[in-house]
């Protein structure tokens, strides 16, 4: 289950709790406007991520509303949750002090704070390994992509080394036609004009036999 179902699931569930407790005991005005401003900012909370400095107005609501409601002790651990789920939870245990307070002496309501403190940093922990588990991911899926990268790259290096020894293969043909089979036929060509003039057979031979050779070496090349 994604952790943040169960950080709203948690806050909806004590703005429930706040309205049982406001049904089973006093229909005060003030606690429905007190229930009504908790609702709010936790419904604000579900939509938007708010700073922790947020919380603050929680804490100030709750103790505006002390001398009117006993609810609003019981409010305060919407806050003590909120700060424990930030990595606050020297904040929340300073809340702690409002058990001093002379109505807020029960123990249900030391119980009350002391699920909101767990809870919260419950979801604190559960929080930080679902972001350090998408840092993972995230590193993982960079890694990936780089080696993807680095695999075209390294396609793309060796098809251009391919391309680049065909092109020096095809120029030393190239180099070696003009070099050796130009050479040869200008041999010839010359051979054969010296075999017009000749008046000696055997020298007469001799040419033709050069011409047959350098002709059979320019093909062979």
């Amino acid at each position: 289950m994604e952790p943040m179902l169960f950080v709203n699931g948690w806050r909806f569930l004590m703005i429930g709790v706040l309205i049982h407790l406001w049904i089973i005991g006093e229909w005060m005005i003030s606690s429905f406007i007190l229930i009504l401003l908790l609702l709010i900012l936790t419904s604000l909370r579900w939509r938007f991520a708010l700073p922790v400095w947020f919380v603050f107005i929680d804490v100030f609501i709750c103790f505006l509303y002390f001398p009117y409601t006993t609810i609003s002790y019981y409010g305060l651990a919407l806050p003590i949750f909120e700060f424990a789920i930030r990595g606050k939870g020297f904040i929340s245990l300073f809340l702690f002090v409002s058990l001093f307070f002379p109505f807020a002496s029960s123990s249900f309501l030391f119980w009350f704070y002391s699920q909101a403190f767990f809870f919260g940093v419950f979801s604190f922990v559960a929080l930080k390994n679902q972001e350090t588990y998408r840092l993972d991911v995230d590193e993982q899926r960079k890694a990936r992509y780089e080696l993807e990268r680095i695999k075209i790259n390294l396609l793309e290096a060796n098809q251009s080394a391919i391309h680049q020894s065909e092109l020096m293969e095809r120029h030393r043909i190239a180099r070696d036609l003009h070099d050796h089979l130009g050479h040869d036929l200008t041999g010839a060509s010359l051979a054969l004009r010296a075999y017009e003039y000749v008046q000696d057979p055997k020298e007469a031979d001799k040419l033709l036999e050069e011409v047959r050779k350098r002709i059979e070496r320019s093909t062979k090349g």
